[in-house]
């Protein structure tokens, strides 16, 4: 068959290398000729030269060979140069869209600073973007709904000091100008408007003290059947005037909590009286006393009618009234409910309102019923 076929032509790397012993004489391979560049090693062995490998340096191409290898150079020129682009352009594409959110973030809060409550982001961008932007709405709908409350506020307050001041100030100006001589009856009007406006800056300063966390309750033993008791002694002759059954239900043997007597006393004289202002004769008022789990229930219930279930949740905003067109007269200033949940919170306890079984309202005091 003879020898294999020699790979790699005349300028293959076994072609270009060469074997010599210790005296330099040639034992296989390429022995350059003279004017040729060759790199010379040693061949050392347990110490102890053996001998030489030489190899040539290749020859410069020329023809077809060095037009492929041009044709290699720029195709990887070129195609480095595209990858560099398009990695340029990515990374443009990506910064610029994670620059927009961090844009629309920035312009925001300045609208904020500057007094602009009704910012809206659109959520976009990555979802830490994203988060960061709702957490930025929910913000700014919050400080909204602030802003929009202490304006309504400043109206209300304004609104109902006004009227019991212009009766203060007409029957002032009737008694310097003689119309009405300053009897008996005259002084008890004044007086009476006098208590009305009292009656409201001190719910007015119950409520401003419950936000910031100032409620100032001087803890006693209490028992709540005696409260429930108490309260619904003082209103049964007012609920019979009306044409309503105002009954103590259920109730515990005993139900001790530490609380303020003249506080809660305030808080159920609230609670009774709206449900006398606003149950339908001849109807139901039922108070009653219970325990659950480790806290005590206090329970007043009426009949018919009952408010609108979206106005449950807002029973307990200050000023509100289920029935706008009540006047002070009929409905209070709107306080009532908002200065319970302010001393109930002021207890550790909580307060809410739910549609009643009577047809009407009835609202839950929770409060901790271990004396300690």
């Amino acid at each position: 068959r003879g020898p294999p076929p020699r790979r790699g032509g005349p300028e293959s790397f076994g072609d270009r290398v060469g074997l010599f012993d210790a005296d330099n004489a040639l034992v296989s391979g390429f022995e350059a000729k003279p004017g040729l560049a060759v790199l010379t090693r040693e061949i050392v062995i347990d110490g102890r030269r053996i001998g030489f490998a030489r190899s040539a340096a290749p020859r410069a191409l020329s023809g077809v060979d060095a037009g492929f290898l041009r044709a290699q150079f720029t195709a990887l020129i070129v195609a480095t140069a595209i990858l560099l682009a398009g990695a340029l352009v990515t990374s443009w594409i990506i910064a610029r869209r994670w620059a927009r959110p961090l844009k629309d973030i920035e312009q925001a809060t300045q609208r904020v600073a500057g007094g602009d409550l009704t910012v809206e982001i659109p959520e976009r961008g990555a979802r830490e973007f994203a988060s960061a932007i709702r957490n930025i709405n929910d913000m700014t709908r919050s400080l909204n709904r602030l802003d929009t409350a202490r304006r309504r506020w400043l109206a209300d307050i304004s609104h109902e000091l006004r009227t019991p001041v212009t009766v203060l100030r007409g029957e002032i100006e009737g008694l310097i100008d003689s119309i009405r001589k300053p009897e008996p009856e005259a002084i008890a009007s004044l007086h009476e408007e006098v208590m009305a406006v009292n009656g409201l800056l001190d719910d007015l300063h119950v409520i401003a003290l419950a936000d910031l966390g100032r409620v100032q309750c001087d803890l006693v033993p209490l028992d709540a059947v005696d409260l429930a008791l108490r309260t619904v002694d003082r209103f049964q002759g007012l609920a019979r005037q009306k044409g309503l059954q105002l009954t103590l239900g259920d109730r515990s043997a005993a139900a001790p909590f530490q609380g303020d007597p003249k506080r809660l006393d305030q808080v159920m004289g609230n609670l009774v009286s709206n449900s006398l202002n606003y149950t339908r004769a001849p109807g139901r008022i039922i108070v009653s006393v219970s325990h659950r789990e480790s806290r005590l229930v206090i329970r007043i219930e009426d009949s018919d009618p009952a408010p609108a279930p979206s106005e449950i949740g807002q029973l307990f905003e200050p000023f509100y009234r289920a029935d706008a067109s009540r006047s002070r007269a009929t409905g209070g200033s709107g306080l009532g409910l908002a200065v319970c949940r302010a001393i109930v919170e002021a207890h550790g306890g909580q307060i809410v309102a739910r549609l009643s079984e009577l047809g009407g309202l009835c609202v839950e005091i929770s409060l901790p019923a271990d004396p300690a």
